[in-house]
């Protein structure tokens, strides 16, 4: 893998697809399943560019796709959070409201 001082060049990645249409396309799929699992990078580097960083993936072959949530588990969990949420805002305006 290169470091952070190289350059990353796509014929360094590029020999493990047909074409770079292929590279492309691929590299798209790992972005949208990075978002949709909500996982972070699995390489070191000091760049913050996303796709960069998926390029690394790629190139340090850690490009692997991760399960995502079904549906229903990531509503509950949205809903778990907003249900936090309500709670916390209560307390804060009974304590608010026992301080006057």
């Amino acid at each position: 893998m290169p470091n952070s001082k190289e350059f990353l060049t796509s014929e360094q990645i590029s020999r493990r697809f047909n074409s770079s249409f292929d590279l492309v396309k691929h590299a798209v799929r790992l972005a949208k399943n990075m978002i949709r699992s909500g996982r972070g990078t699995r390489v070191q580097t000091t760049i913050q560019n996303r796709a960069y960083q998926i390029l690394l993936e790629i190139a340090d072959n850690k490009d692997v796709f991760d399960d995502i949530p079904e549906p229903e588990e990531r509503t509950a969990d949205m809903h778990h959070h907003q249900s936090d949420d309500a709670l916390r805002k209560a307390q804060e305006r009974k304590r608010h409201n026992l301080t006057y």
